[in-house]
């Protein structure tokens, strides 16, 4: 039961990082100020140490709960959807590892604020 409120509240921390994050990008089609804009509301909440604690804290116990539900299983037998979000899940940190360097760990140890006009050049 408590593994269960785990994965549920780590998976809803992670949702709402997500989905503003997600939206945020549609506020680019109409302009980067725009986004600009959105972003600044969005660091204060997940930019202070508790939002960060928060973030990172969510995303490795719900990783080390989809690798402990994989671990605990006796057969690597499942149906494909399971098999391709168990994947999925497991490719998602690495492929986000290029984008968490290139933005927030530059932020911390140089110094720079991260605009999207940086990440706009940088793409």
């Amino acid at each position: 039961m408590l593994l269960r409120r785990l994965r549920l509240w780590s998976g809803l921390v992670l949702a709402a990082y997500v989905i503003p994050h997600l939206i945020n990008h549609a506020f680019g089609l109409n302009s980067i100020d725009a986004m600009e804009a959105v972003r600044g509301v969005l660091t204060l909440v997940w930019s202070n140490p508790l939002g960060g604690v928060l973030l990172y804290g969510s995303v490795l116990v719900h990783l080390g709960l989809a690798l402990w539900a994989l671990f605990r299983r006796t057969t690597l037998r499942m149906p494909a959807w399971e098999a391709d979000q168990i994947a999925f899940g497991l490719l998602i940190p690495p492929l986000l590892m290029g984008h968490m360097i290139g933005t927030r760990l530059v932020r911390e140890l140089v110094g720079i604020d991260i605009t999207y006009d940086y990440v706009v050049a940088a793409l």
